[in-house]
C-alpha cells in the first residue's frame, strides 16, 4: 500500500519565525516599551505599520533633542541659543 503524504506539511516550514528570528519582532517591541512606556501586550498587538511609525517618530525626536538634525549648522545653533560657551547669565555668581 502506498503512503500518502500531505502537501501542507512541506509548506509548514516556510511560515512563521523560528526561535532564531525572535529578535526581528522583539527588538522593536523593546524600544516601544522602553521609550514610550507601553506594556508588552500593547506593543505586541500594535499593527506593524503603527509600530514602524512610532519608532520612526521616536528616532526623529531623539535626533532633534541631540541636535543631529539636518538644519543644525553653526548659524542655526547660534540663533537657537545652543551656542553658549558658558552657562546662562542668571546662574553666574558675582563676587
Amino acid at each position: 500500500m502506498r503512503t500518502r503524504r500531505c502537501a501542507f506539511l512541506l509548506a509548514q516550514a516556510f511560515f512563521g519565525l523560528t526561535h532564531n528570528d525572535k529578535e526581528i519582532y522583539l527588538e522593536p517591541i523593546f524600544y516601544l516599551i522602553y521609550y514610550l512606556g507601553m506594556t508588552y501586550g500593547e506593543a505586541y498587538n500594535l499593527p506593524i505599520w503603527k509600530r514602524v511609525w512610532y519608532l520612526e517618530r521616536v528616532i526623529k525626536e531623539i535626533n532633534k533633542a541631540n541636535g543631529d538634525s539636518k538644519g543644525s549648522s553653526q548659524e542655526n545653533r547660534g540663533l537657537s541659543n545652543r551656542l553658549r560657551p558658558s552657562g546662562p547669565q542668571r546662574t553666574k555668581r558675582f563676587t
